[in-house]
């Protein structure tokens, strides 16, 4: 599977099967912040080779929800590396401009994690034309971050 400058919503969905194993997992409390994510839990989640696995796991780094120093392994990210603060202070500023160019985002409410997620990713996804590449990609991050961090 690909993964582009930006990893748009794969045909199912807004990410690709294997990413949002690990994401459903992850917003489930199957796995937490900070907790490693091994190779093999994947190819047993998802039925794929170790290389897709691997494959995945990059995705995931790229999108900012694992972090996988060189010859650590990926773990989940967690407030270590991603402080709440710090979080919070990018989404609230880069909001704003997503706004201010034409796109807007979802209400929280009461749904569950991986549906406000979802609803989240796609309206940024289609905010891109507008928002364009970077902004997008970057309130895009922040949002899986915010939602893997337990945050609203």
């Amino acid at each position: 599977m690909s993964g582009g400058a930006h990893d748009g919503p794969a045909a199912s969905g807004t990410f690709d099967p294997m990413v949002e194993a690990v994401l459903r997992a992850v917003l489930a409390g199957v796995l937490r912040p900070g907790e490693r994510l091994p190779e093999r839990w994947i190819v047993e989640a998802c039925g794929c080779t170790h290389s897709a696995a691997r494959d995945a796991i990059s995705r995931l780094q790229s999108l900012g929800a694992v972090v996988a120093p060189e010859r650590r392994g990926a773990s989940v990210i967690s407030s270590r590396e991603a402080p709440l603060s710090e979080v919070d202070r990018v989404w609230r500023q880069l909001s704003p401009l997503l706004e201010a160019s034409g796109g807007a985002l979802p209400m929280g409410g009461g749904r569950a994690s991986w549906e406000r997620l979802s609803q989240e990713q796609s309206a940024l996804e289609a905010a891109r034309p507008a928002a364009g590449d970077r902004l997008t990609d970057l309130l895009r991050r922040v949002s899986l971050q915010r939602a893997i961090l337990g945050m609203t």
